[in-house]
């Protein structure tokens, strides 16, 4: 109903659902907005912010597009509505704003040239760094397409994304760790904005899927080489460090 009174719909992760529902005793819901200029980034910063920070839930419209409105979970009813409403609204501005900051800072060095950076940050001890890792899955990806008989050109697409698929590990966005979750998928937005061709930034942000047991897998077959290579990578490296499941 919160959402139906500016036009729009609830986007509900069941995950968030259930946790403000136990984060409350009586849950009641408020209906908060933030300026439209941050629709402009990238959808899934404003959504990650909302969701993972604020534990708000995005409103979006009937096409599936973001409206600047969000839902905050309060315990109980009664006065005060006009009060909580203006404190959310005042505490998801400056996480928008660094947002913003953010991808104004990172599209100064577009992704393809963040390769060397790479070097200078550790994958895990013994294994060497990201740059390491990455070479590792460019050879996986063309190993794993060879053997899965995948056409040429989809091959060379699916080791470009290879090559680029860490890139963003060293980008403001993601580096940092305030929003992680990004990983992948804004580096599927940065290969875009690079002129890179768009099977190789659907790869990019479809490397990590599936990331929970009812996640999909990807839709590409970039996109599956690429979660394949990364995945038994990590594999690879957990056994050789002795980290083996019992």
């Amino acid at each position: 109903a919160a959402a139906a009174s500016v036009g729009g719909r609830p986007r509900l992760d069941e995950d968030l659902l259930e946790e403000n529902n136990f984060l409350v005793e009586w849950p009641s819901c408020i209906l908060g907005s933030y300026p439209e200029r941050f629709l402009e980034l990238p959808e899934a910063v404003p959504v990650t912010i909302m969701q993972k920070h604020q534990r708000y839930f995005p409103v979006e419209d009937a096409q599936g597009r973001l409206l600047p409105y969000f839902i905050i979970t309060r315990n109980g009813e009664g006065p005060g509505e006009d009060l909580i409403r203006r404190g959310n609204e005042k505490v998801i501005v400056p996480r928008l704003e660094d947002g913003e900051f953010y991808l104004t800072e990172d599209l100064k060095t577009p992704l393809p040239d963040r390769l060397d950076a790479l070097k200078r940050v550790t994958f895990m001890e013994s294994l060497g760094t990201l740059y390491d890792k990455t070479e590792r899955i460019v050879r996986l990806v063309a190993w794993l397409g060879e053997a899965l008989d995948v056409p040429a050109e989809t091959r060379a697409l699916a080791a470009r994304a290879a090559l680029l698929s860490k890139c963003d590990q060293v980008t403001l966005m993601v580096g940092d760790g305030k929003l992680a979750a990004l990983q992948g998928l804004i580096g599927g937005h940065y290969a875009t904005l690079a002129g890179e061709p768009a099977a190789v930034c659907q790869a990019l942000a479809e490397q990590y899927l599936p990331i929970r047991p009812d996640d999909p897998a990807p839709a590409s077959l970039a996109g599956k080489l690429l979660a394949l290579a990364d995945k038994l990578d990590n594999l690879a490296a957990a056994f050789s460090l002795g980290m083996i499941p019992k």
